[in-house]
C-alpha cells in the first residue's frame, strides 16, 4: 500500500473512532509518512489512541511526557507515570517496566 493509500486508510478509520487507526496515524503524521509531518495532528491522534485504550499509544504517550518531546511543551513525569500505569494496566510490559 502506498504512503498516501495507507495515510487516508487510516484517516477513515480514526475517524470512526478506531483505536489503533488512530494511532497509525499518529505515527505517519509525527514521522511525515504520505504527508508533511506535523506533530501538533499527530499529538492529537496518539491521544486519541491512548484514550481509546491502546497500549501502545498510552506507552507513546507516556514516553513524550516524560522527556517532553513530539509536541508536549514540556515534561510531565506525573502524567507521565499516569500513562505509564494505564499501559502497563492493560498489558505493555515495557510499561511495567518503566514503573520500577
Amino acid at each position: 500500500m502506498a504512503d498516501a493509500d495507507a495515510l487516508r486508510t487510516y484517516e477513515e478509520h480514526a475517524a470512526k473512532g478506531d483505536a489503533r487507526g488512530a494511532y497509525n496515524l499518529s505515527v505517519c503524521l509525527a514521522r511525515g509518512v504520505g504527508t508533511a509531518p506535523d506533530r501538533t495532528r499527530a499529538l492529537r491522534y496518539l491521544r486519541a489512541a491512548a484514550d481509546g485504550g491502546l497500549p501502545e499509544a498510552m506507552a507513546q504517550l507516556a514516553y513524550l511526557y516524560w522527556t517532553g518531546r513530539g509536541g508536549i511543551e514540556r515534561r510531565d513525569e506525573a502524567e507521565a507515570a499516569k500513562w505509564w500505569r494505564a499501559a502497563a494496566a492493560a498489558g505493555d510490559a515495557d510499561a511495567a517496566a518503566q514503573l520500577r
